[in-house]
């Protein structure tokens, strides 16, 4: 198993002077999947979410005004142009709630992308999770056989 952990500072666009520290993970035992942590210190929770690998590198290269993802993890361009925006939707509890908007060093994103692909290029995830589905397959067959 082949991770890349790495900090970052996210910072609120409704407060671009109030950081929050953050950790994105990526794993090959999960290939498609990276993994955004990080806390906000005046409401004491830690926020969680998970998202498509390709998320931020579609970002990176998308057109100023156009949004990816689908769900509850989003990204754009940003203002200035060195950061990317992401959008995370924070669910209230009773059906509504409200999109966050946090800046991103643009740069620092495209480290950690770069990161990602070099464990697993782009493309590549399929033939990852067969050979992992069949070790999987194989250690079963191996113990149900004695």
């Amino acid at each position: 198993m082949s991770t890349v952990t790495e900090g970052l500072t996210l910072w609120p666009v409704a407060e671009p002077t109030t950081p929050l520290p953050a950790v994105l993970a990526y794993s090959t035992t999960s290939p498609c999947e990276i993994k955004l942590a990080f806390m906000n210190a005046g409401l004491r929770e830690t926020f969680d979410y998970s998202f498509d690998r390709d998320l931020l590198a579609d970002a990176l290269i998308a057109d100023a005004d156009q949004i990816v993802g689908v769900g509850t993890v989003q990204a754009r361009q940003g203002e200035p142009l060195d950061y990317l925006v992401l959008r995370l939707w924070q669910d209230d509890g009773t059906g509504g709630g409200e999109w966050w908007e946090l800046l991103v060093s643009q740069k620092r994103i495209e480290e950690i992308v770069q990161q990602i692909y070099a464990l697993v290029p782009m493309g590549a995830e399929r033939e990852l999770l067969t050979a992992q589905l069949d070790t999987a397959l194989a250690a079963i067959l191996s113990e149900a056989a004695r």
